[in-house]
């Protein structure tokens, strides 16, 4: 099993930044928090209001409480306008961990993606319909998240809001619960975590047509008086760093 390819995190982590970032908005604004769940299907989405009130009632003896916000993945796709389908899979890889003294870095190599997530919002209160509006509405047309790692790398990712929210009708005959859907689209990235060596040094030279070997003596637009170490772009000292 250990020769399995490990996956990179930041697919998982970036869907998690989005539910996240939604609940640190409403309760700015409001004093109920958010209940709900990421669930396997679009379907189950109406049918898991049911399974939270009869969760709610055995642990509290009551019912459920709004507003509830529950989400599903409906779409991945790779995001063909930043170049992921290149031939060199438009690669962010980023080195997020390296140990000089082995001579080893593990880095993430990256593709980049995108990931529809479907919402379902319901409430009692046409309030909290508005308060759910403006949030969104207010950070069309796009919100960016940092994701920051042990060594000082960051990866950078955001969402796309509609800029058209259609307001939720009232989805019984009492008139007493409003709901909506609404998708929000995420740009982030998949990948695989590899482990390479550290190239520490490198010669340049050239074959002529007899195949003898000759060391490559450099040309007026060169300046090869300077060795070049792999190690120089993580000392935080180097200008190599710094560029």
């Amino acid at each position: 099993m250990s020769d399995l390819r490990k996956k990179s995190g930041i697919l998982n982590f970036s869907i998690k930044q989005v539910l996240a970032w939604l609940n640190r908005e409403w309760l700015k604004d409001n004093d109920r928090p958010l209940t709900g769940k990421m669930v396997g299907n679009r379907r189950y989405l109406r049918q898991l209001e049911a399974s939270l009130d009869r969760q709610s009632y055995a642990e509290n003896n009551t019912k459920i409480q709004y507003p509830i916000l529950n989400s599903v993945i409906l779409e991945m796709s790779l995001d063909e306008e930043l170049g992921a389908l290149k031939k060199n899979h438009a690669t962010q890889g980023y080195i997020t961990k390296y140990d000089v003294a082995n001579g080893s870095i593990t880095m993430e190599n990256l593709r980049r993606a995108r990931v529809g997530i479907g919402f379902n919002f319901k409430s009692d209160s046409q309030e909290d319909v508005i308060s759910l509006a403006h949030i969104l509405l207010f950070h069309v047309p796009r919100v960016g998240f940092v994701m920051k790692g042990e060594e000082g790398f960051k990866v950078e990712t955001s969402i796309t809001i509609d800029n058209s929210i259609s307001l939720a009708e009232t989805t019984d005959d009492s008139g007493e619960y409003y709901e909506y859907e609404f998708i929000i689209v995420l740009k982030t990235f998949i990948g695989y975590v590899e482990d390479h060596r550290m190239i520490r040094n490198i010669t340049f030279n050239t074959v002529d047509k007899d195949d003898s070997e000759i060391f490559f003596k450099g040309s007026p637009y060169m300046d090869l008086s300077q060795t070049i170490n792999y190690t120089d772009y993580f000392n935080k000292e180097s200008a190599r760093f710094k560029g």
